[in-house]
């Protein structure tokens, strides 16, 4: 089990996954990833891939023999992950996947597109060519995955791509990534709004346009792309909020 923990970390060196500035800290000095930092990157990968849906209770010794650490070290980083509001603690009643109401998403998701056209304008005047190159391997990824009938590693390179879009901006918009990146943008019914074929398509020539914006340093067209992206994701993704809960 260390050894897939150990892959999980190497795979998804992003925003998303580095919990703490001590640990960032640590890690852009050099600092080997914790046992504990290790843990939360692969629970929050499995939240991203559907492992725990919403509302899930997080058993102590079931999450201890998934990971193959000790009961302690899970209580560590679920402690962690509450900060981050991955996880809701409730006292004598343990853990559990933290789950929203409909209007708490809608909120959480118009927060997104604003923090996110925001970072947009940013990347624009401040992305390197090796931010460019990145973005670039990341939407080639996309398009390859684009007509798998798994839509799991599609949303993932597509997660990567917005992380990705944050890392190519400014250490403020790192700062902000636990309000732009939301909890509920990784699980609740994300498959929505990628499920289909053509919603896919249409998502790509967009990144297309996106990385088009930021190459000819146009802060005005990549902000306007990264919003057309993520309205279209918050359409999708109410819609199907409103038909779980009938």
């Amino acid at each position: 089990m260390k050894a897939a923990i150990d892959s999980v970390i190497d795979s998804h060196r992003s925003p998303a996954v580095r919990s703490s500035r001590s640990a960032t800290a640590r890690r852009a000095a050099g600092a080997r990833p914790t046992t504990a930092e290790k843990v939360e990157a692969a629970i929050i990968q499995d939240i991203r891939q559907q492992v725990y849906a919403p509302g899930a209770s997080l058993r102590e010794e079931r999450m201890s023999a998934r990971y193959g650490v000790s009961r302690t070290i899970i209580r560590t980083v679920l402690v962690r992950l509450a900060s981050e509001g991955y996880v809701e603690l409730h006292p004598w009643r343990g853990a559990y996947i933290t789950r929203y109401s409909y209007d708490e998403l809608a909120d959480l998701l118009d927060l997104h597109i604003l923090l996110m056209s925001f970072v947009a304008r940013r990347a624009a005047v401040r992305r390197s060519p090796e931010d460019l190159a990145r973005l670039d391997a990341i939407l080639g990824r996309l398009q390859t995955l684009c007509g798998e009938q798994d839509c799991s590693a599609f949303h993932v390179s597509r997660i990567a791509l917005l992380e990705a879009l944050m890392e190519s901006s400014s250490p403020l918009d790192r700062a902000l990534r636990r309000s732009a990146m939301t909890t509920a943008f990784y699980h609740q019914h994300w498959v929505a709004d990628i499920a289909s074929g053509p919603a896919r398509q249409r998502q790509l020539v967009l990144y297309r346009d996106l990385l088009a914006a930021l190459a000819g340093r146009d802060p005005c067209a990549a902000a306007e792309r990264i919003t057309a992206i993520l309205r279209e994701t918050r359409r999708a993704v109410l819609a199907a909020e409103k038909g779980a809960l009938g």
